[in-house]
C-alpha cells in the first residue's frame, strides 16, 4: 500500500484496491468479508469520503471510551474488594451499566450516511 501511495500521491480508493488486489486478492476479500460481517458500511469503498471520515471517528471515540470504561471497572473493581461501602458498590453497577449502554452504539451524527445513499435517521 505505502509503495502505491508513494508512487501516485492522489490514488484513489478504486485504483489502489486495484493495485493490490493482484499480491493480496485473498486478503482483500478477508477484510471485506470482516468488515459485511460486522455492518462496518462506511468501511466500504462504496461509502462516501465523509461519512467512512464521521465513521472511523466514531469508531475511535467509542474504542477509547470502552478502554476508559474498562479501567474504571478495574480501579471500582479493587475499591470494592478493599471496602464493601455502598458507594463503591454504586460505582461499581454504574461502570458495568455504561460499558453494557455502549455496546452496538452507532454514530449519533447529524445527516450521516446521506451521502453514501444511505436512509437518515431523525433524533
Amino acid at each position: 500500500m505505502i509503495e502505491c501511495v508513494a508512487a501516485d500521491h492522489d490514488i484513489g480508493a478504486q485504483p489502489l484496491r486495484a493495485a493490490l488486489a493482484g499480491r493480496h486478492q485473498d486478503l482483500i476479500a478477508r477484510l471485506d468479508a470482516q468488515i459485511a460481517a460486522c455492518r462496518l458500511w462506511f468501511a466500504t469503498a462504496d461509502a462516501d469520503d465523509a461519512d467512512a471520515e464521521a465513521g472511523w471517528h466514531q469508531a475511535l471515540t467509542l474504542h477509547l471510551r470502552q478502554r476508559t470504561l474498562h479501567k474504571e471497572l478495574k480501579e471500582a473493581e479493587a475499591a470494592l474488594a478493599a471496602d464493601a461501602s455502598e458507594a463503591n458498590l454504586v460505582r461499581l453497577v454504574e461502570i458495568r451499566n455504561q460499558l453494557a449502554s455502549a455496546d452496538g452504539t452507532e454514530a449519533l451524527i447529524e445527516g450521516f450516511g446521506a451521502r453514501s445513499g444511505r436512509e437518515v435517521r431523525v433524533f
